[in-house]
């Protein structure tokens, strides 16, 4: 007869396993770290985009469509993942470096991007220029948050929140402004360069988030 109690104790958990909402130990997809799934996705999207783009060949609207989801969506999904706590002691996606396939897509992005710039810049999609601003204001913002957290022993709680609330408030008031915008039907006197501003800060914003 065991010693009560002892069936209830929940052996430790092994690095790749995470607690769903309810506690309990759930092992990732196909028993890889966590990410890796969504990891392997974005890869593979973005390197079937890069070939296509760098060959000049037709990209389909879809595959266009989801490789900026796709982007868009892991970008932000890693960055909530890296909050939660339960994710501190598990591996990084696919086992690599933490960090390392954001920085292998954003850094594939912006190359293309740079190679068509200078050489067919003709060439360069509208999605391409899209996920280029995207990933510019994220990196932008990853940096800034960076260098300002790395400061913050010589800089007053008082300054850090401050940038903080500049920073979210800007976001805000120029997404309001736009919807308002499109809501009453003046999308047409937004100038374009605004909208390229807006996504920039937005995008930087989330950059900026990612960093604690």
């Amino acid at each position: 007869m065991g010693t009560p109690g002892l069936s209830r104790i929940r052996p430790p958990l092994s690095p790749g396993d995470v607690l769903s909402p309810t506690g309990r130990e759930v092992t990732p997809p196909l028993g890889l770290p966590p990410g890796s799934v969504r990891a392997l996705l974005v890869v593979i999207l973005s390197l079937t985009f890069w070939y296509l783009v760098y060959r000049g060949l037709l990209v389909p609207d879809y595959l266009a469509q989801t490789v900026f989801l796709a982007v868009a969506f892991y970008f932000g999904a890693r960055t909530s993942d890296e909050k939660a706590p339960s994710e501190k002691k598990t591996r990084a996606p696919l086992g690599l470096p933490r960090g390392f396939v954001r920085g292998f897509v954003s850094l594939g992005f912006l190359g293309l991007y740079a190679y068509l710039w200078f050489a067919r810049p003709a060439d360069i999609p509208p999605v391409l220029a899209a996920i280029f601003e995207l990933l510019i204001g994220y990196v932008a913002g990853v940096v800034l948050s960076a260098v300002v957290r790395s400061s913050s022993r010589r800089t007053s709680s008082g300054a850090l929140a401050a940038f903080g609330h500049a920073r979210a408030l800007l976001c805000l008031v120029g997404v309001v402004f736009l919807s308002f915008a499109a809501v009453t039907d003046q999308s047409g006197l937004v100038p374009p360069l605004y909208i390229t501003a807006l996504q920039f800060l937005v995008s930087f914003y989330f950059g900026s988030r990612s960093v604690r």
